[in-house]
């Protein structure tokens, strides 16, 4: 009778052991956040016609901070969790692979034709120094037309070097443009195109009036994000760069 109550005992210690150990489990499982599971991925294999991803420095954003954070909530680097694609191997950032996020513009080939035009304007494309490449990338500030001539856009170009492995900009410029292009030609061709923009100073308000009609005015002066243009110029520079 005396050993069955110490096997009794012993018995309701291993019970309690395990019924704690399972509530202990669980209770972790709920609270930690879900850890992504790691896809390594070269630059080449996210820069692909196939993945359609771009490289992101996640260092750039201020949630990196928390290494914690960084390390198991990578995809909230994308847009959408179903956008990462996996960690990028051989870049000297900690960088991940997200999809490309659609245009504004609705047409990527579009988009691609104004910045190429861009790079080729001394106003918008220069050096200061001879190893460093110039990147350009548009904003759509009237998303709501048909995709017609003129478009009017924000423009953010920048002058980038790779120093010390990390990215630099020496030189940038960032100001919104009306592009033109005669809209009865079925081919693009960038010596058909041109562009206006304000002038600095105390002229910028009064060509902005001039140049962009009123819904646009108000987007340029009240509603548009610079920011985000800061980030993708940053993410293409570094793309580029990279190649």
């Amino acid at each position: 009778m005396k050993m069955n109550k110490y096997v009794l005992i012993v018995l309701s210690v291993i019970i309690l052991a395990v019924f704690a150990g399972v509530g202990f489990f669980l209770y972790n499982k709920k609270v930690q956040p879900e850890v992504v599971k790691q896809v390594r991925i070269t630059a080449d294999e996210c820069l692909a016609k196939e993945k359609g991803g771009e490289i992101i420095n996640i260092l750039d954003d201020k949630r990196a901070e928390d290494l914690e954070f960084y390390w198991n909530h990578k995809a909230d680097f994308c847009k959408n969790k179903a956008d990462y694609l996996g960690d990028i191997v051989g870049l000297k950032c900690p960088c991940i692979c997200c999809k490309k996020p659609t245009s504004s513009f609705g047409d990527d080939q579009l988009e691609k034709f104004i910045t190429d035009y861009l790079l080729t304007q001394k106003y918008f494309s220069w050096k200061t120094t001879a190893d460093s490449r110039n990147f350009c990338v548009i904003g759509n500030l009237n998303p709501t037309e048909d995709g017609l001539f003129p478009l009017y856009v924000w423009v953010r170009c920048g002058e980038f070097i790779m120093q010390n492995g990390k990215l630099k900009e020496l030189s940038g410029k960032s100001v919104p443009a009306k592009i033109n292009y005669p809209n009865e030609l079925s081919y693009r061709d960038i010596n058909k195109m041109s562009h206006e923009s304000p002038r600095d100073g105390s002229l910028y308000p009064k060509d902005i009036k001039t140049i962009f009609p009123l819904n646009v005015q108000e987007v340029i002066l009240f509603g548009f994000n610079i920011a985000n243009l800061n980030k993708k110029i940053e993410t293409t520079a570094l793309s580029g760069l990279g190649e």
